[in-house]
């Protein structure tokens, strides 16, 4: 493994350290200056208005998965108040997506804990998920907070769940794939193909399936995991797996192939001491066309009375099977910087394959002592000059990206200047074919619940959509937005 980063070597004499210093100080204000021009003077590639509808679900809180099949048919699943229905339950339903962009209600998903959402093939559908199991046995209360074991009505299990079904909302019966397993990771392509992941009596266990067929027997992987160690999957069309973990600060990946097993644990990389004991860390996985695998990394490091320190990275595997590692942010947010407040909310990172097979990565990181989000492409090269996607420069942590037909790419974050609980108004910016980002837009005001800035395509028409949970005056609602600029694929 090789460790590559953006930043020259340091001098040995205090002459060239200040030099060098000073170099970086003006490359910094240069690249600033650069930036900011970017942003004001902005999009070299227009795109078309957007166009805001509002859907009005009983109890509907935020959005919790999209997805399309290829004729255009989506499935919109939300989360809900569990105090607003009757009777009371955790969720309610979901939303059906015609091709000609007529929404409908549609059944609801049949478990809570919703991992992923896959629409495939012909209007298949498949479910991916969790359910707690109280020490009493059954699901917990809704609106409970399961805490602390052994007390009655308490959390004692988790089931790892999964359901197929059709585009049109309607599920078949939950099937399990362990009575005692944790929240799982899973992957899902276009064809139906899945590999999910889960810990199982402190072991990885992995289970995988082609477009509509049986899962296979769970495998339960040599090796000792700890309890709350974060850990990826991705799957490419050829059959490649990958598993990524992280274990004491131990970036971790096994590799299968389509006519291979699962290979050896191979440590990738030895991530940075946190500034902190526990910071919070999220892993990514994806795999290009090419069959190598991208692993992404973010850690926010804080506590209540101090600042944020955000670090993050990627590591890409070569032809020959050997990982190259890239370090790309180290920032610090104050806490009484604009957004400051929200800490570990702060972590996040995606890497996205376009359609022309090209990877890129958007994660929050800081500029001036403020979270931003931002954007570079990762090339066996290493990753080249970021671009700043949110144009309020301060206050800005990412919410999700998705990657579209067409080399279109959309991302979306919230504005966290103002909220020290990651709620605040909903920004998009999307990418057409190879040009450049369009000037962020504003989706939603001020009232935003939870994770509200899920985002889609749809494959036909290559319509891009921003799905928000509203809370006005008392009510709350689904926001769907859609720009439509894009030509069909």
């Amino acid at each position: 493994m090789t460790w590559a980063s953006n930043s020259s070597p340091t001098g040995s004499s205090s002459r060239r350290r200040g030099s060098h210093e000073r170099l970086l100080l003006a490359w910094g204000a240069a690249w600033t200056l650069a930036a900011l021009v970017w942003l004001l003077i902005g999009a070299a590639r227009a795109t078309g208005a957007w166009r805001t509808e509002t859907l009005t679900p009983a109890g509907a809180v935020a959005p919790a998965a999209l997805s399309f099949d290829p004729a255009g048919d989506g499935l919109l699943l939300w989360g809900g108040n569990p105090y607003a229905l009757q009777p009371p339950r955790p969720f309610d339903g979901s939303e059906l997506r015609a091709a000609n962009g007529i929404w409908g209600p549609a059944p609801g998903p049949p478990f809570t804990a919703i991992e992923q959402l896959q629409v495939y093939g012909h209007g298949r559908a498949l479910l991916i998920g969790a359910e707690a199991v109280t020490a009493k046995g059954g699901t917990p209360p809704p609106g409970s907070i399961p805490c602390c074991g052994g007390y009655p009505g308490t959390v004692s299990r988790v089931q790892v769940l999964y359901a197929d079904g059709l585009a049109s909302g309607g599920f078949g019966p939950v099937k399990v794939l362990d009575q005692n397993g944790s929240p799982p990771e899973s992957a899902t392509d276009a064809r139906g193909d899945a590999v999910v992941a889960w810990v199982h009596a402190g072991r990885y266990r992995v289970v995988e399936r082609v477009a509509a067929g049986q899962f296979s027997a769970p495998l339960t992987l040599p090796g000792r995991v700890l309890a709350g160690d974060p850990f990826a999957v991705a799957l490419d069309m050829r059959g490649k797996r990958v598993l990524a973990w992280i274990e004491r600060r131990e970036l971790y990946a096994r590799t299968r192939t389509t006519h291979g097993g699962w290979g050896a644990a191979t440590q990738v990389l030895r991530l940075p001491t946190p500034a902190r004991p526990v910071p919070t860390i999220k892993l990514s996985a994806a795999i290009a066309p090419s069959g190598r695998v991208v692993l992404a990394w973010e850690t926010a490091s804080g506590c209540e009375a101090c600042a944020t320190v955000l670090r993050a990275g990627a590591a890409r595997q070569a032809p020959d099977g050997h990982w190259r590692a890239f370090a790309f942010e180290r920032s610090k947010i104050p806490q009484s910087a604009p957004g400051g407040a929200v800490q570990d909310g702060l972590a996040g990172i995606i890497p996205l394959v376009d359609s022309f097979g090209r990877v890129y990565l958007v994660w929050t990181g800081g500029l001036q002592g403020a979270p931003i989000v931002k954007l570079a492409e990762l090339t066996a090269a290493g990753i080249g000059l970021w671009t700043p996607l949110s144009d309020s420069w301060v206050g800005a942590a990412l919410d999700d990206a998705v990657a579209g037909p067409g080399g279109a790419l959309l991302v979306s974050w919230f504005d966290v200047s103002h909220s020290t609980s990651g709620i605040g108004s909903v920004y998009a910016s999307l990418r057409r074919g190879s040009g450049r980002f369009a000037l962020a837009v504003k989706l939603t005001g001020e009232n935003i619940t939870g994770r509200s800035g899920l985002v889609g395509f749809q494959p036909l028409t290559g319509e891009a959509l921003v799905v928000s949970g509203v809370i006005e005056r008392g009510s709350t609602s689904l926001r769907i937005s859609t720009e439509a600029g894009g030509s069909p694929p």
